[in-house]
């Protein structure tokens, strides 16, 4: 009985548990853990979009208003609370398309509808780099059109409105 206990106390010391990332308003890990979890690979949502987005946001956020930074940590933790709820029905093929469904329901619920307009045009802007990939067209289409429903689109006012149309 000694032998068999020193064993699974042997055994028992070398099994390394790795947790898997939460849901976080701080950090971008439950991406990177959910990329290890799933290899989507290079190419795939997670380390091409969610993960790189995440890390930009977390980067500039200390130049932005303080309004922004107030709102990426609440944008932060629904992004990656919504796919942590629905992680058993992810697949590679299909995390791209329920992803875009949680930014529209995440930008909404968080608050972007309600930033003022250069808060909203200065996050468009700073997407600028992935603005004319089709995911990025369809999502950002997608919450102007929720917001439009809420009548807090970053397009409110008349069609030249931009950022210098405060």
């Amino acid at each position: 009985m000694l032998i068999i206990s020193f064993w699974l106390a042997l055994a028992s010391s070398f099994s390394v548990s790795v947790q898997a990332a939460e849901p976080s308003s701080v950090t971008c890990e439950y991406y990177e853990s959910l990329e290890q979890e799933m290899t989507c690979g290079p190419e795939g949502y997670l380390q091409k979009w969610a993960y790189p987005m995440c890390q930009m946001y977390i980067k500039k956020a200390p130049k932005l208003s303080g309004s922004l930074q107030a709102w990426f940590p609440e944008i932060r933790f629904c992004l990656q609370a919504k796919l942590h709820e629905i992680k058993t029905e992810l697949t590679c093929p299909n995390l791209e398309d329920l992803a875009i469904e949680s930014h529209v329901s995440c930008y909404v619920e968080t608050g972007f509808c309600n930033l003022s307009q250069s808060d909203q045009w200065k996050l468009m802007e700073l997407i600028n780099v992935n603005l004319f990939e089709p995911l990025w067209l369809e999502t950002s289409a997608r919450i102007v059109w929720a917001c439009s429903a809420t009548k807090h689109s970053p397009f409110e006012s008349d069609f030249g409105a931009g950022p210098f149309h405060e």
